[in-house]
């Protein structure tokens, strides 16, 4: 609707090729907007459809166009005021502007005029309440009219010459101030650049890049794109270093630069969202277009990401925005249902996910026609379309396919080592796989989960065997036959039982395997190495049980002890030789190896702590909260917030470790899977009084929909 600038006789249309968009890209049921529609969106579309209709009512154009979009305002107007329709940003205050506008124009609106009353006072009290606050409303200023000064609003201009990134806003400014020729040259370009319709933000690029890395993550493709997602990251850092407007001006998109460049091991520094910690002041200042609850989702995402133990700004931030977030699904504020979905995942066991799980979540959830709403609905072809939905899905599928062919060759590795006839109830074959599949989601390292899964359930049978149900005799001939392996033939060897037998052949069995396999990979051979962290495992066992040499009575020693006795460190230096790196032999002695292990080994074990020591409790088994209490010094309540914390500690210092692994010896395959068993044993000990094998229904899920359930996509087109 802005007027040239420099016309005789009958005023004409500055942007001509936009009044000619109108004319040509009506809808079939005479609304302008997103084709096809979203019965959410009715509202996006009753906006777009009056600003077209204002458009051809100033130029006097195109009648039967005009006639069919007022049809559509009359009979989708109940959108107006509904709460389940997702609300454009600031439509309160633009969409009431456009009826006055129509009004002014001698346009009568098929509305009524007790709905054109509720929409003008909504309007007003609005405005009212923030002032002229135009770090508030700035965004929104085309529908603030007399409210607003404009040329003291054109100091909020932007280095490429726009208010706020904003065609309409800056539209707004240029009707009321003609000759002003930065909004004119910015408007220029984005006609140009999209040869008529306008978007509803403009430059989008830095947002849609972070949105592309984002999505390639959630969908669990980014690996095949590695190469080409480190170009996009590169110049989102130089962006970052540079204070490019692009991040910088948009909390959502600073928000997710500053959570994706961490994650992927740039250096950023949190205290660039200091301006976000707290809450009164970030709904009172960073204006209607950054308050949204997508917003504030990404805020607490970023949060999140905290890999220092004196990182301030993240902790406000995070306690706000959890809480904001919680309230907001308890009060069901959030009309967009997938936008809800994501805020009710992400509050529950932040870290307690299995990645490729996720993958599978977020591939359902994906879907072709998504939109983002700000001014106006939109939709990213380049994040949303059917290639990616069937490339994602194809990969989805054909890992599973190989997950369940790991598992049946784990089934039969179990069965011809005799497993199978051991006093064993639970269906490790199973679980292990999942946890393999869980850690270590690359198809490519199928060699490094079935060494993975076992692991674990040898691990699980000689600890329940120690544990339950095996005499203290039994398990003391266990250790010593371990010990002498090298020194004695398997056909002479007297067992005490057919389990100490079924468990030491086993063990030999696996540790010939592997060391073979690895020869094949590494260049040299492994048998002693796993010797020697099996036999320190199973006499930890022991003392443990109290049946050792080792009398376990203080607190190092029982975390020494617990941090072996988890598994942690055997299942790592099993798992590493087949993660596609050269491990020197030197690796496990160095300071960045160990410091990563204990505090791995560290948070797994106090997760479990903490869930378990009430039934620990009972049963008399060696606890961190049990020792914290003894002698009455610390309260249980105490002794639970000691060890949170120090779990939280252990667990940040791992993070840090994977985040900025610059000139770390350990390679990075191997920090990530540490930084995996972090995040499985989150997922694992959720629930309280759970183990990792007396699973809460979430988990038994999780491992059905990795390993069993189909996945069927009927939005996606199917290969």
């Amino acid at each position: 609707m802005v007027p040239a600038g420099e016309y005789s006789g009958r005023p004409r249309p500055r942007f001509q090729q936009c009044l000619q968009w109108v004319m040509e890209n009506q809808n079939g049921d005479g609304s302008w907007g997103l084709n096809p529609g979203h019965p959410s969106l009715v509202k996006d579309s009753l906006s777009r459809t009056l600003a077209c209709v204002l458009a051809l009512r100033t130029w006097n154009l195109g009648h039967r166009l005009l006639r069919q979009g007022l049809d559509y305002i009359g009979s989708n107007a109940w959108a107006t005021s509904s709460a389940d329709q997702i609300s454009p940003i600031g439509f309160n205050i633009v969409f009431p502007a456009m009826v006055d506008h129509a009004l002014e124009l001698d346009l009568t609106l098929p509305l009524s005029q007790s709905l054109i009353d509720s929409l003008i006072r909504n309007r007003d009290s609005e405005i009212r309440l923030c002032g002229r606050n135009y770090g508030n409303l700035g965004y929104v200023a085309e529908g603030l009219g007399d409210y607003c000064d404009w040329k003291q609003l054109l100091n909020n201009r932007r280095s490429n010459g726009s208010l706020f990134d904003s065609p309409a806003t800056t539209a707004a400014a240029l009707i009321r101030c003609p000759d002003d020729r930065k909004s004119f040259q910015y408007l220029a370009t984005v006609v140009d650049s999209f040869g008529g319709w306008v978007p509803s933000v403009y430059p989008m690029h830095m947002h849609t890049h972070l949105r592309l890395v984002d999505t390639m993550e959630r969908l669990g493709v980014d690996r095949h794109f590695r190469e080409e997602l480190r170009i996009i990251l590169d110049e989102i850092y130089r962006g970052w270093l540079a204070k490019d407007e692009g991040i910088f001006s948009d909390i959502s998109c600073l928000a997710m630069a500053f959570r994706l460049l961490r994650t992927n091991g740039y250096d950023v520094s949190s205290d660039e969202l200091a301006a976000f910690v707290d809450e009164e002041d970030f709904f009172g200042t960073c204006g209607i277009q950054n308050t949204s609850v997508a917003t504030c989702l990404e805020l607490y995402r970023a949060s999140q990401v905290r890999i220092y133990e004196e990182e301030p700004v993240l902790e406000k931030t995070l306690t706000w925005t959890r809480e904001f977030l919680k309230q907001q699904v308890l009060n069901q504020n959030i009309p967009d249902k997938k936008l809800c979905t994501e805020v009710e995942h992400d509050l529950r066991n932040f870290y307690g996910k299995l990645d490729r799980v996720s993958h599978r979540r977020s591939i359902e959830l994906y879907d072709v026609e998504e939109f983002q709403m700000l001014k106006t609905a939109y939709r990213c072809r380049t994040i949303y379309n059917d290639d990616l939905a069937m490339f994602a899905a194809q990969d989805f599928r054909m890992s599973q396919a190989q997950y369940q062919e790991e598992l049946t060759q784990v089934q039969k590795w179990f069965v011809d080592c005799n497993m199978d006839s051991m006093k064993q109830s639970r269906d490790t074959c199973l679980v292990s796989s999942a946890f393999a599949a869980g850690v270590m989601a690359d198809t490519e390292l199928a060699q490094a989960r079935i060494a993975f899964a076992q692991c674990s359930i040898l691990l699980t049978l000689i600890d329940d065997f120690i544990d339950n149900y095996g005499s203290k005799e039994e398990s003391i001939r266990l250790v010593e036959l371990l010990r002498n392996w090298d020194k004695q033939n398997l056909e002479e060897i007297s067992y005490s039982s057919r389990e100490v037998e079924i468990m030491y052949t086993a063990l030999c069995k696996n540790m010939d395997e592997h060391a073979e396999k690895a020869y094949a990979v590494q260049g040299r051979c492994v048998k002693h190495e796993l010797h020697k962290l099996w036999l320190e495992l199973l006499m930890e066992f022991l003392n443990e049980k109290g049946w050792g040499d080792k009398k376990i009575t203080a607190m190092d020693q029982y975390i020494s002890t617990s941090c072996i006795t988890g598994g942690f460190k055997i299942s790592f230096v099993t798992v590493s030789y087949f993660l596609g790196h050269k491990i020197l032999e030197d690796v496990s002695s160095s300071p960045d190896f160990n410091t990563m292990f204990y505090h791995t080994c560290l948070a797994g074990r106090l997760l479990n702590d903490i869930k378990t020591y009430k039934r620990e409790q009972e049963e008399g088994v060696l606890n961190i909260i049990c020792m914290l209490t003894a002698g009455g010094s610390l309260s249980e309540e105490e002794a639970v917030s000691m060890a949170q914390r120090m779990q939280e500690d252990s667990q940040r210092k791992v993070w840090q470790m994977v985040c900025l692994s610059k000139g770390n010896m350990v390679p990075r395959r191997c920090q990530e899977f540490l930084w995996a068993l972090c995040k499985m044993a989150n997922w694992l000990y959720n629930e309280d009084g759970g183990d990792q094998f007396s699973f809460p229904d979430q988990i038994v899920d999780d491992i059905n929909a990795l390993i069993w359930e189909p996945l069927e996509l009927p939005h996606i087109i199917q290969s």
